[in-house]
């Protein structure tokens, strides 16, 4: 059985965007029945050298539409600049993510295996194939930022379990 590109990327990433969003909607409640303000749960960090929430759902959002756009152009350089502690910005931002993997064609992703993709941040670049830059990097860091928006979640007395990072599986029909 040959697997393509388009199947290893993108249905995964929808399925924990669409289970970002339903952390969100949790994040949300809990702000409501705690008395949290949404911009200071978007500020919290595990780790004082770590991203806040906030950064870390955009980074959800930058290594999955973003880094499936990066294939098609052969260049992904992340946008940097501050992540308002909005949650409907940070709403919107996960929406626009699934909206852009929705339309994406598997032809399209799969065609772009070979091709070359230029990862750069600030003044340093990495060269990929676009197979090594979806299951090599991009993969590998979409996971990592999805964890820690749960992480955080959690970490700060939100009833969730995997089942909430997971979201809904792809089963056999």
């Amino acid at each position: 059985m040959t697997v393509s590109l388009y199947s290893v990327a993108v249905p995964p990433m929808l399925q924990i965007l669409s289970a970002t969003s339903g952390l969100l909607t949790k994040a949300r409640a809990f702000c409501a029945e705690q008395g949290v303000a949404e911009a200071e749960l978007a500020e919290i960090r595990l780790a004082p050298d770590m991203w806040p929430f906030s950064w870390q759902v955009r980074a959800c959002t930058t290594y999955s539409a973003s880094a499936v756009q990066a294939l098609e152009s052969g260049r992904h350089a992340p946008d940097f600049c501050d992540v308002p502690a909005d949650f409907d910005v940070l709403d919107g931002m996960v929406a626009d993510a699934i909206a852009v993997l929705r339309g994406v064609s598997p032809e399209a992703i799969d065609a772009a295996a070979d091709k070359n993709v230029l990862y750069t941040i600030q003044d340093f670049g990495m060269n990929f194939t676009g197979a090594d830059f979806i299951t090599s990097f991009t993969l590998p860091s979409f996971h990592f930022h999805a964890a820690m928006v749960y992480a955080i979640l959690r970490n700060q007395g939100l009833t969730i379990g995997k089942r909430d990072f997971l979201g809904r599986v792809l089963r056999k029909a």
